[in-house]
């Protein structure tokens, strides 16, 4: 579908119903949105007027176009549609974020030990070692806080995220690209452990 051909949809909200989950594929028609909204991005817009002005004279759109309100929102109908390729855009982003540093731990492999790791919280979990990693979005992981040892759920970024913060503070050798890097190496040191069954437990660990 060429630029001249982009419709604006009478109900956006419809027509990108599902489009954050993950293996959402985009129409053709939504594909030229999200391409135009990824360029402009791509040069440091950020606010959304800015974006607006860019991506409506990219895609060709006429007055009468840019004036077509049927959803009753600011910004119009294709306002709207913007509003709902950009949410598209920053998941499908978040999605590939995740997937390329699970890939980049080689899959998180049950009993991979992951050392010592900092979250969000900015407390220091030690002796982390993969429990369940089927799916990058959920990995189960063990591990101590102090004397206590836990068990927690979390997904592949938030781990890349983990191992750069107690790298940056100082609580681990290796950074981020070194211990990926080691994965690959048949003579790394990192070895595989059985995973077991602990007691506690911790709440989820987002990415900061």
């Amino acid at each position: 579908m060429s630029i001249s051909n982009y419709t604006v949809p009478t109900n956006p909200y419809e027509d990108w119903r599902g489009s954050e989950r993950r293996g959402f594929v985009p129409t053709a028609r939504q594909k030229v949105i999200l391409d135009a909204y990824a360029e402009a991005v791509a040069t440091g817009l950020y606010y959304t007027k800015d974006i607006y002005v860019v991506v409506s004279k990219k895609l060709g759109l006429t007055p009468e176009q840019l004036a077509q309100c049927t959803t009753n929102v600011d910004g119009g109908d294709f306002g709207y549609d913007l509003y709902q390729a950009r949410s598209c855009y920053n998941a499908m982003t978040q999605h590939k974020a995740v997937d390329d540093a699970a890939a980049a731990l080689c899959n998180l492999q049950v009993g991979m030990k992951l050392g010592t790791l900092i979250f969000n919280d900015h407390k220091r979990t030690t002796d982390v070692s993969v429990l369940q990693s089927a799916d990058p979005t959920q990995v189960a992981l063990q591990g101590k806080r102090g004397a206590y040892k836990v068990t927690f759920t979390t997904d592949a970024l938030s781990i890349k995220c983990a191992i750069e913060r107690a790298a940056s503070k100082g609580v681990r050798k290796d950074s981020f690209e070194d211990f990926a890097a080691s994965l690959r190496n048949p003579l790394s040191a990192t070895t595989l452990i059985q995973p077991r069954t602990e007691t506690a437990s911790a709440d989820l660990f987002a990415a900061a």
